[in-house]
């Protein structure tokens, strides 16, 4: 993983979300689609999801996840939305012209690191658990200080 605040460089060999263990992460979310430019040797290495919002809503997200076994995913919300305490600066998602919000996911300070490194090494687990991260940081951010992210 690059710098801080959502840079992130490609990694030319990668660890992915092996293609057959989609399918795992599909019960919970099940408009996954692997972004075709994102793809090879049977690896997804970044996907699209749409994850629950407050108000029957959703959040369309772009995940990278090309170094999934040595770094936390990052996650960039393509809506356009403002005033968003975890959705940082707007930049381009790293291997597209794509322009979103970054999702500042606290991962280098919080305990998300620490619970991946704990997992089993399944990418599909590690996934689900930075997935279920995200939706926790995005939805809790609508009401500040409830999540006492905002101290």
């Amino acid at each position: 993983m690059g710098g801080n605040c959502g840079e992130r460089v490609l990694r030319v060999k990668s660890t992915g979300l092996p293609r057959e263990q989609l399918s795992k992460l599909r019960a919970q979310y099940p408009s996954i689609r692997p972004i075709r430019e994102f793809c090879s040797n049977g690896e997804i290495r970044g996907f699209s999801v749409r994850v629950p919002r407050r108000g029957n809503s959703f959040y369309n997200l772009v995940v990278l996840c090309d170094d999934l076994l040595g770094a936390v995913p990052s996650a960039y919300v393509v809506d356009e939305i403002e005033g968003h305490y975890h959705l940082w600066k707007r930049m381009r998602i790293p291997g597209t012209n794509a322009r979103a919000l970054w999702v500042c996911d606290a991962s280098y300070h919080g305990k998300l690191r620490l619970l991946m490194a704990s997992s089993n090494n399944e990418p599909a687990e590690r996934i689900g658990y930075f997935l279920s991260h995200v939706v926790q940081i995005l939805n809790c951010s609508e009401d500040i200080g409830v999540c006492g992210c905002h101290r």
